[in-house]
């Protein structure tokens, strides 16, 4: 009982957030204490049609990485996670928290390190450049859920297909992929966080030539335009929250289904 107090807790002030955003994104020249005044809800869709649209193509910038983001750590991760929960080797086992180094390591660490090789490979201001360095410091987030739902499960709906004859490929796509949605869903949800939220390696890799929604918003939260940081916030805000209810409604249905 208490702990849903605090959930609730925690969702009134987000929300209380989220309402002070709205109002000052609406009345950008409202002054406390001076709740209701001639030039509430002073807001013009013209004055800031340029914003919208700029943040729209931060928006599509930062989707299409994280898209590719998403591909790149799918292709590499789930090979990856399959041979270490098949192996489950002592040794192999230690070993592999090296690949978990990112998680404790600075994002700009492979950013820096790449930096060279990406002004050789002509990668600099791509949006190829910024998936793939974005990619090596964000794949523990795919690569460790897998891994631990391949572990828990034992292989044992893999054992019962091959004992009536399905080959290994029609396995993996019938049988093993379908089990791995979850854990999936939850590796892309902290990928999104992780990608909507760079701003050093993107403005880095990015050479100013990639706009993603982090690089839009940053030097409007320090500009002295309350009415357009708002905006910009909330819009930033928006796709996390949606994913958020997303999720969650998916597991209401199949809660549901289960029933």
């Amino acid at each position: 009982m208490k702990g849903t107090r605090g959930v609730y807790a925690l969702c009134f002030f987000y929300i209380l957030l989220i309402g002070q955003l709205v109002l000052w994104a609406l009345s950008p020249r409202l002054v406390y204490p001076e709740i209701i005044s001639s030039e509430f809800l002073d807001f013009s869709f013209s004055e800031y049609s340029n914003l919208f649209m700029e943040l729209l193509f931060g928006f599509r910038e930062s989707f299409q990485i994280l898209i590719g983001v998403i591909i790149v750590n799918l292709c590499t991760m789930i090979p990856i996670a399959y041979f270490l929960a098949k192996k489950d080797d002592p040794l192999l086992n230690k070993l592999s928290l090296l690949l978990y180094f990112p998680l404790m390591a600075p994002a700009l660490l492979p950013a820096l390190g790449l930096y060279d090789l990406f002004i050789d490979l002509d990668f600099l201001g791509t949006k190829l450049g910024v998936i793939l360095v974005q990619s090596s410091f964000l794949y523990p987030y795919m690569l460790r859920p897998i891994e631990i739902s391949l572990r828990e499960s034992h292989f044992k709906y893999e054992r019962i297909a091959y004992d009536i004859g399905e080959g290994r490929v029609r396995t993996f796509f019938k049988v093993t992929l379908p089990n791995l949605i979850s854990p999936i869903s939850f590796g892309m949800f902290l990928t999104l966080v992780g990608s909507f939220n760079d701003y050093i390696v993107t403005f880095l890799i990015g050479d100013t030539q990639i706009k993603t929604l982090p690089i839009i918003l940053y030097p409007l939260m320090l500009s002295d335009n309350r009415s357009s940081s708002s905006i910009a916030v909330i819009m930033y805000c928006i796709p996390i929250i949606l994913l958020v209810l997303l999720i969650n409604r998916s597991k209401r249905f199949k809660t549901n289904a289960g029933d």
